[in-house]
C-alpha cells in the first residue's frame, strides 16, 4: 500500500482503521478492534480527532489516556489540526509499526505495516495549516522579519512578532536612512548582506522617494544570525555558494526535501509577478487584510515594468574603506515555502506564504523566474 503524505504525516481514519467503540469505563479501561485494510483519502488520514471524540480528548489531554508508537523508535505521535497523527521523518521508507493504547491498567496493541513511496503520483498539500502563525507584515520593508517570526513560531508553537527579529538585525547609519549623493554621481548605501539598508517602514513623505530607490532590506546571512541567536540551525544557499555545480532544480529538489524532513525553508524573490502567472484574488495588497489572508485569499503582485531592467546599483565601504558596488533588485522580497504540487523531484507549482500579499501557488516555471531574480536565495532552518 502506497502512502504519499507530506512531512511524512501518516493519519489513519476512523473510517480506515477502527479503533472501534472507545467505551470509557470507570477505570479508563479501552476497548478496540483492528481491521485488516486501511483506506486513503486525500492523502492524510486521522488517527482520531481531538474535536469529534470528546471524551477521549479529554482522557488524553489528562494524561489517561495515552497513544504511542511502539517498534519504531523515530514514529512519533504528533497533535496537528485537532488530531492525533503518525509522523514519521523520512520521505521513503519501509514502516513497521504498532499503535499503543493505554487507559489505566488496560493497553492494546496492534502492529501494521506500511510503504511510503512518493513514486510519480500526485502529492497534493502544503503546510499552511500547520502554521501557528501566518502574518502580513507591519512595515513597508519588515518582509524578512515577518517571514522569521512566522517560522520561529512554528517551531516554538507560540506567537513570536516581527519586532523581535527587527531587534536582532545589524543595523548602521544607513537603517532608517536614503543613500548618500557621492561626487561622481553614484550612490552610497550598505551591504545587505551585512546588516538591514533603508527605511523599514516609510513615512508618506519618504515613500516616495524611498520606492525610486526601491525600498530595499536585508539579505540571507543577518537573517540566519539572527535565528542563530534564537538557538536555531541554519544552512545558507545561494548561487555565490552552488556556481556551477548544482542546477537551480537540484537546489529546490533540496529544499523541498528539507521541507519534507519537518524543516523550514525561508527565500529571496522578485516580489513582481507576471500577469499569466498571477494567482491573487484582490486587486491591491492594501485591500489584504490577516483575515482574509487566513483564508488562502491572496492579493496580486502584477507590476507594471515586471519585464523591464529593474536592477539597482549603489557602492558600500567594505572593512577597509573600499568602494565596492553592489546590483539590487527593484522588487526584492522575502518569503515562507509551504509545499509544492505532484512530484518532489517535478513539481507543477509551488506553494508559499508572501507576507505582504498572502498566499501563492505558482507554476514552477514562473515560481523559478522570480527566485532567479535574487540569485537563488535561501535559508534552511531547523531546531
Amino acid at each position: 500500500m502506497q502512502i504519499f503524505d507530506p512531512k511524512n504525516i501518516i493519519r489513519v481514519s476512523i473510517l480506515a482503521w477502527v479503533i472501534a467503540s472507545i467505551f470509557i469505563l470507570d477505570n479508563f479501561s479501552v476497548r478496540a478492534q483492528k481491521t485488516s485494510l486501511l483506506q486513503i483519502q486525500n492523502h492524510a488520514l486521522v488517527l482520531f480527532n481531538l474535536d469529534s471524540d470528546i471524551a477521549s480528548a479529554r482522557l488524553y489531554a489528562s494524561w489517561k489516556l495515552k497513544v504511542s508508537v511502539t517498534w519504531n523508535s523515530e514514529v512519533k505521535i504528533v497533535e496537528r489540526d485537532s488530531a492525533l497523527v503518525v509522523w514519521s521523518p523520512h520521505g521513503v521508507q519501509d514502516l513497521t509499526w504498532a499503535i499503543k493504547i493505554v487507559s489505566g491498567k488496560k493497553s492494546f496493541n496492534t502492529p501494521f505495516y506500511i510503504n511510503i513511496e512518493q513514486s510519480n503520483s500526485p502529492l497534493d498539500y502544503d503546510i499552511f495549516k500547520t502554521m501557528f502563525q501566518t502574518s502580513l507584515q507591519k512595515k513597508s520593508l519588515s518582509c524578512e522579519s515577518s517571514a522569521s517570526a512566522d517560522i520561529i513560531s512554528w517551531f516554538n508553537n507560540s506567537h513570536t512578532s516581527e519586532d523581535t527579529i527587527i531587534d536582532l538585525l545589524p543595523k548602521n547609519q544607513y537603517f532608517d536612512a536614503l543613500p548618500e549623493q557621492l561626487n561622481d554621481g553614484s550612490l552610497l548605501w550598505w551591504n545587505p548582506d551585512l546588516g538591514f539598508v533603508g527605511y523599514i517602514d516609510s513615512s508618506p513623505d519618504l515613500k516616495a522617494s524611498q520606492s525610486l530607490l526601491t525600498w530595499y532590506g536585508v539579505y540571507e546571512k543577518p537573517i540566519a544570525e539572527a535565528y542563530n541567536r534564537l538557538w536555531f540551525e541554519t544552512l545558507i544557499i545561494n548561487k555565490n555558494k552552488l556556481g556551477n555545480t548544482v542546477s537551480p532544480s537540484q537546489h529546490l529538489n533540496y529544499l523541498l526535501k528539507r521541507l519534507q524532513a519537518w524543516d523550514m525553508v525561508q527565500l529571496w524573490w522578485d516580489w513582481c509577478t507576471k500577469t499569466q502567472y498571477e494567482d491573487g484574488v484582490i486587486k491591491s495588497k492594501h485591500e489584504l487584510d490577516q483575515q482574509q489572508a487566513n483564508k488562502k485569499i491572496g492579493a496580486k503582485n502584477e507590476c507594471w515594468n515586471v519585464d523591464k531592467d529593474r536592477s539597482l546599483s549603489w557602492k558600500y565601504q567594505d572593512s577597509s574603506w573600499n568602494l565596492i558596488e553592489h546590483t539590487g533588485l527593484n522588487g526584492q522580497h522575502a518569503f515562507i515555502l509551504l509545499w509544492w504540487k505532484w512530484n518532489i523531484k517535478n513539481p507543477t507549482h509551488i506553494r508559499v506564504w508572501d507576507t505582504d500579499t498572502g498566499y501563492h501557488e505558482y507554476q514552477t516555471i514562473e515560481w523559478m523566474r522570480k527566485w532567479e531574480a535574487m540569485d537563488y536565495r535561501s535559508v534552511v532552518v531547523s531546531k
